[in-house]
């Protein structure tokens, strides 16, 4: 009794502190208090009132500032009304920007007309859309994002009534309320921008006229609320690390909802505080029958085996204050047993572990943010220990070696190194319902189109100044690895997936605005990471280029720029690829192919790549692409970086499968333009379009996905090719980009994920100094020998009466791009026309050649 007594006693007292602590803002007759522009901000009939009209606009969002200070921990209610085509918002915890133009940016609860952005978290000037209504979101110390919940698109309330907003803010947590009903909740840990305390404000929205009135402002400080809910929650599991050193590890024990074991799902969770750095953090972890690990909402890994310990590194999830281990476990009948331990090693070294126990507390049932720290577990109970480690049925499972951990890829935050661009990410992928996107491209209205690499299909992206707009294409095609809008179709190259591999091309059959129907031009012989991959529109607009891995057949072409006339003829015993990966794969390996629109007729422009996922043409319209490398072949020989080519018509790369790849001084081969090193090349896109200095409009962006970098290629013309240099562009670690496009607001467009990884959109753009106009297209005498090379090319896949005479002088000439285009098309020529000049030539070049 004298417990309870105690309790009710404290709580009385902490709401008398909260009540004497309440202070109104507004006093109901003027703007005492408040700082803003007099041209919109007033007070009638006891209401702050903002206002724009269609004569009186406001260029930029507008507001107004109370000037009380900044404020930390509080608690903040307010009744407000927004009437007029736009919506409006509170800022809390935020910075003026700058003052003589009002201009602030932060935290800002939305009063929104669209049901799924009232109450949302939208961060003016900064990351955006953090949580929709009706979302929880937990943001780790490097910004990565962890969404739970759908965004709640009813209609609940009308904007224009008088409603009641709230907003909480208690250390890292924040929660906004509408009429009482809980519209977001956040836990925000990202170091580099969380906001600790800062002003508050109300907005007034650039756009259509509108009217916001606002009154009834309370505000609750809370000083040491941070503090008193740490310490009220130490009897709802969690643990402080300290700097205490452990006498012993603690017994791991086997852990479970009850000893009555069934087929069933149950969830666990254990939380602690961190109040020290850490040097070091790993999870051991098995279940019986299958476990999901979350470390603060995210996931780090599975196991199915539980007689295999599983071992990850969680210290990139772990933050300074609360922290939880949440696990999804599975059990199938007879025995059940989830086992786990985490060590954590203090920077002074200090060590301590948690072990699963019953001090755990388990349910049946996922509650909402179940895998979030501190949040409500009313429901849940302790754990049962079903025995210790080491005990039957399971024995020592922990002494065994650690298993394959199930690891997921995680997206660092993205870097533009270039002085005057910033990148942004402005979309996190949900990967239960959109996959993970690895093509892209761009329509006639601007919007993006995004494809999962596995079987969710192909996405429409309408971008806007807040939460981009997703929608499905409702056609049953998925699977693709290359995107293209052009003919007002939406050109789709699929890598398995549905309805096949293939070139199918997606149009709008009744003027409505959606893609309803597919159509069939091709199908390809091939699958996997070295099958089908981009879509790409020549420069001239009248054609498609279609990208193959070496593990994609050649589609049978109606004409080719190159001679098909392959042997596997080798001066040496070939050695096929390391551990067998390609060894029966033959000449001429992954290949470039155009057609039509209509996909009635392929010619075989390029090939002898290994696994070349794009194409990118540059300002002259010449093609380049970033072909992968063979990493078991490291250290040897014929070890082929990864590395960049110029495309030319009939151009052959050399590469055969294992020992048997070309020498790039081969003549009957052309060498690459760039060696860029080990990676995983994916995107290729051009700069042109962009709204960048001059020197990026001209550059070629080639995507690495195991590195996370995008680097810019920079060419100068040499000959009828050129030399290049690389720069890193974009970096992130991780970063596993995959694809982009510019969009046609001039900005780069790009994502990340593949591999079933998470994927996430982002946007570059350059708010510089430097002029961005449009670069212009060489001249003439800028590209004679570009237009000599081409002259050439136009005999590739044809005989042409007299051509002999136009070429042979060519074989000889010093830019050996020319010369590998005259002997290409020489090849296409009737032999009898030319083997006699051949038997007579005498120049060692041209024989050569």
């Amino acid at each position: 009794m004298t417990k309870k007594i105690l309790i009710i006693t404290t709580l009385i007292f902490a709401i008398k502190i909260n009540a004497a602590s309440a202070e109104t803002l507004f006093n109901g007759k003027d703007l005492s208090g408040w700082d803003g522009n007099p041209d919109f901000w007033s007070v009638e009939n006891g209401v702050i009132v903002g206002e724009t009209t269609p004569d009186k606009k406001t260029s930029s969002n507008t507001f107004l500032i109370w000037k009380g200070g900044e404020v930390g921990d509080f608690e903040l209610t307010l009744k407000a009304r927004v009437k007029g085509n736009n919506n409006s918002g509170i800022q809390y915890r935020s910075k003026v920007i700058n003052a003589k133009s009002w201009s602030v940016g932060g935290y800002q609860m939305d009063m929104h007309p669209a049901p799924n952005y009232l109450g949302m978290l939208y961060e003016e000037r900064g990351r955006g859309i953090i949580a929709q209504c009706g979302q929880r979101a937990i943001i780790d110390d490097k910004g990565k994002k962890a969404l739970e919940g759908k965004p709640d698109a009813k209609k609940k309330y009308n904007l224009s009534d008088w409603n009641e907003y709230s907003i909480s803010a208690i250390g890292n947590r924040l929660v906004h309320k509408v009429n009482g009903q809980i519209t977001v909740e956040i836990e925000d840990n990202e170091i580099s921008k969380k906001s600790s305390k800062g002003i508050l404000a109300l907005q007034l929205h650039a756009g259509g006229a509108m009217r916001l009135e606002v009154k009834d402002i309370v505000l609750v400080n809370k000083k040491n609320e941070s503090a008193k809910v740490k310490e009220s929650l130490k009897n709802h599991n969690i643990f402080l690390i300290n700097s205490a050193q452990q006498a012993s590890v603690p017994t791991v024990k086997w852990i479970w909802n009850s000893k009555s074991a069934r087929t069933e799902t149950i969830y666990a969770r254990r939380q602690w505080t961190l109040s020290t750095p850490l040097k070091s953090s790993k999870l051991s972890i098995t279940c019986d029958n299958g476990f999901t690990a979350f470390v603060n909402g995210q996931k780090v890994g599975s196991g199915s085996q539980w007689e295999t310990h599983y071992e990850f590194d969680i210290k990139k999830y772990l933050h300074n204050g609360d922290n939880v281990l949440a696990v999804e476990a599975h059990n199938e009948g007879q025995a059940a047993g989830l086992a786990a331990k985490v060590k954590l090693v203090a920077a002074n070294g200090v060590t301590r572990h948690i072990v699963s126990d019953n001090e755990w507390i388990v349910a049946n049932k996922k509650a909402p943010g179940w895998m979030a720290p501190s949040v409500d577990t009313t429901g849940w109970k302790n754990a049962v220990v079903a025995g210790k480690m080491g005990d039957t049925p399971w024995g020592d499972v922990f002494s065994k070696k650690p298993g394959l951990s199930v690891a997921v890829a995680t997206k660092g935050a993205a870097e533009v190194h270039p002085k005057g661009f910033e990148v942004e990410k402005i979309y996190n992928v949900p990967k239960g319902e959109q996959g993970s996107w690895v093509s892209m491209a761009v329509d006639s209205k601007g919007r993006l189109y995004c494809g999962d690499q596995g079987g969710k299909g192909i996405f429409r992206v309408t971008l806007s100044s807040e939460e981009p707009k997703i929608e499905k294409v409702p056609v049953p095609v998925s699977g693709a690895q290359g995107l293209l809008w052009a003919f007002d179709s939406l050109y789709v190259c699929t890598n398995g997936g549905k309805p096949g591999s293939g070139l199918y091309r997606l149009t709008d059959s009744n003027g409505d605005d959606v893609l309803d129907k597919v159509q069939d031009m091709r199908r390809f012989a091939g699958g996997g990471e070295h099958g089908p991959h981009a879509v790409s529109l020549s420069p001239d607009g009248k054609y498609l280029y279609v990208v193959g891995g070496n593990h994609t057949a050649v589609p049978k072409p109606e004409s080719s720029a190159l001679k098909m006339n392959y042997a596997e003829d080798q001066l040496l015993p070939r050695m096929p690829d390391a551990r067998g990966h390609a060894r029966n794969i033959r000449a001429p390996g992954g290949w470039i192919a155009r057609t039509d629109p209509e996909g009635k007729a392929f010619h075989l422009y390029s090939a002898g790549f290994r696994n070349h996922y794009d194409i990118a043409f540059n300002r002259d319209g010449e093609m380049f692409t970033y072909d992968s490398d063979m990493e078991w072949d490291s250290g040897t020989p014929w070890y082929r970086p990864t590395r960049i080519y110029h495309v030319t018509s009939g151009s052959e790369f050399g590469w055969r499968t294992g020992t048997g790849k070309f020498p790039e001084w081969y003549p009957d081969v052309l060498p690459p333009t760039l060696d860029i090193g080990p990676g995983c090349p994916t995107g290729v896109i051009s700069g042109l379009g962009s709204k960048f200095p001059a020197k990026y409009q001209d550059a070629i962006y080639a995507f690495d996905w195991t590195y996370g970098t995008i680097y810019a290629i920079h060419l100068d013309p040499d000959g009828s090719s050129y030399k290049a240099k690389k720069e890193e562009f974009v970096t992130g670690v991780p970063l596993n980009v995959t694809d982009g496009v510019i969009g046609k607001d001039g900005n780069m467009y790009f994502a990340v994920g593949g591999r079933g990884t998470q994927s996430a959109l982002y946007r570059v753009k350059y708010s510089g100094s430097e002029s961005t106009a449009a670069i212009k297209i060489r001249n003439n005498s800028e590209t004679k020998m570009i237009e000599t090379r081409r002259a050439l090319e136009d005999f590739h896949g044809k005989e042409v009466q007299g051509a002999i005479e136009k070429i042979w002088p060519k074989l000889s000439h010093a830019d050996r791009f020319v010369r590998y285009a005259a002997r290409v098309a020489l090849e296409h020529q009737p032999v009898v026309e030319w083997q006699e000049k051949a038997l007579e030539e005498e120049d060692p070049q041209t024989l050569l050649s």
